[in-house]
């Protein structure tokens, strides 16, 4: 393996060439300095999905036979800024450790997961043909739905009951 030596700040450092990647001591740094939680993932997660709905939402607009309309566009362009401010919340939440956010977002996904909840129950009494896989891959899609709530939920309770610092400095206090 061909191994390179550089000096970084007056310093013999070793690197693989792998690591020889555009940016790659900028990127590792900024990564190392975030504090990662389950949240930021879950925000990553839902921000992904949303960027993938943007894309099969444009697609499906293009491959149409018929002309979109102005009311069209300008719904879903609202659904993915809806999207978009609840990512924000949910990173706002977790960085400045603020209930509020985190309750905005827990708010309108409890609506949003209690409907997709309860369709998934009408669909058992529907008459159509279930496979195994369908049926499995909804009760799972709705279990990893209501844990990531389960989990945002106690991290806002656990921002609301956090205790509050004050740092008062008596020393500076004179006294006559």
């Amino acid at each position: 393996m061909i191994t390179a030596v550089y000096f970084v700040k007056g310093s013999l450092v070793r690197f693989q060439p792998f690591k020889m990647l555009i940016g790659f001591n900028r990127l590792k740094t900024a990564v190392t300095k975030i504090k990662w939680d389950c949240l930021y993932v879950f925000a990553f997660l839902h921000l992904s999905m949303t960027i993938l709905g943007i894309y099969t939402t444009i697609k499906d607009m293009i491959d149409e036979e018929f002309p979109v309309s102005t009311y069209e566009i300008l719904y879903v362009v609202g659904h993915f800024i809806l999207h978009f401010l609840l990512i924000g919340c949910l990173i706002a939440g977790q960085r400045y450790e603020k209930p509020v956010f985190l309750l905005l977002w827990l708010v309108v996904n409890f609506m949003f997961f209690s409907m997709l909840t309860l369709s998934f129950f009408k669909s058992l009494n529907a008459p159509i043909n279930r496979t195994k896989k369908i049926f499995l891959f909804n009760v799972t899609a709705l279990g990893v739905l209501w844990t990531f709530w389960v989990v945002i939920l106690r991290r806002y309770r656990y921002f609301r009951n956090k205790p509050v610092y004050i740092d008062l400095n008596l020393q500076d206090i004179k006294t006559y």
